[in-house]
């Protein structure tokens, strides 16, 4: 499944390599990846980690921040609005979980 977050991301590195006129072998070779890796993550269709991001940004001379400045900006919105999730609770298993909340949420 392809997150609207990761294909910003990767909007926002290909946009960036391109204005560096690099192809995206050089910048994998920069970042010492795959060819194939770095079109995925340009796509929207790899889940980066955190080193790999960090790899890319100094592969393209820049920094995470402004690899994702717009992304915090106020014009972004979630495309999937963030809502809790409900938890299954078995019988007799509800009275310890009501007991591990703090107090402030038992009493509502």
């Amino acid at each position: 499944m392809t997150h609207v977050e990761l294909i910003w991301l990767g909007d926002s590195i290909k946009s960036s390599r391109r204005l560096l006129k690099l192809s995206q072998e050089d910048l994998a070779e920069r970042c010492d990846l795959h060819r194939t890796y770095i079109c995925d993550v340009e796509r929207g269709s790899r889940n980066v980690s955190f080193m790999t991001l960090l790899k890319i940004a100094q592969g393209l001379g820049t920094t995470l921040a402004r690899l994702t400045e717009s992304l915090e900006s106020a014009k972004y919105q979630p495309a999937i609005p963030i809502v809790q999730r409900e938890t299954t609770v078995r019988v007799g298993q509800g009275r310890s979980l009501i007991n591990a909340l703090p107090a402030r949420a038992r009493a509502s």
